[in-house]
């Protein structure tokens, strides 16, 4: 069963980032960073892949409340490098950051955790506008639901798992990420 819970400290979290903009804008809530895209539909999909708590780190090294991979923590600039060590024949990615942030600091950090994810969605926006359309096991491609696709594979996996119905089924945890969030945008 997918866990849709809304973390706690992520409802804090933008309820500040809507006060710091109450007197720019008469909405108390932040503005959806995707064009088009309502601050509704931004924070229903934000709070969908905000499923870990704040210090959490996967057994393959998806770090925070999104389980932001290290590669995409090195693609918005956030760390120098990334490696990949074999754990009991299981890949697991370990991340360099930029100073001063540390591992430690970056899993304590709920504002950078959240614009960590919002600047990797926001570079896979482009990407996954290719594939907008597409029918899906029944489903027509949204948006939104690529958008999960992407954060939960990687930008290089998002064409290969739109192609091959193999590829969905072996890589479950992706396929229920894009239910997850298919359709909201």
């Amino acid at each position: 069963m997918l866990q849709t819970a809304i973390p706690t400290g992520l409802i804090g979290l933008l309820t500040g980032i809507g006060l710091a903009h109450a007197g720019r804008a008469p909405s108390m809530l932040p503005k959806s960073p995707i064009r088009c895209v309502s601050v509704r539909s931004w924070l229903i999909f934000t709070t969908r892949l905000a499923r870990h708590p704040l210090g959490y780190t996967s057994s393959r090294g998806q770090l925070g409340t999104f389980g932001i991979d290290p590669r995409r923590l090195v693609d918005v600039g956030l760390a120098t490098r990334v490696t990949k060590t074999d754990v009991g024949g299981v890949g697991k990615w370990s991340v360099s950051f930029a100073a001063p942030l540390t591992t430690e600091k970056f899993l304590v950090d709920l504002p950078t955790q959240y614009e960590a994810f919002k600047q990797s969605t926001m570079a896979l926006v482009p990407l996954a506008e290719q594939f907008v359309g597409r029918d899906i096991d029944g489903a027509m491609c949204t948006l939104s639901g690529l958008l999960g696709v992407g954060h939960a594979a990687g930008s290089s996996a998002v064409a290969g798992w739109v192609a091959d119905p193999a590829t969905r089924a072996k890589f479950r945890g992706t396929t229920d990420t894009f239910k997850l969030t298919n359709g909201i945008f």
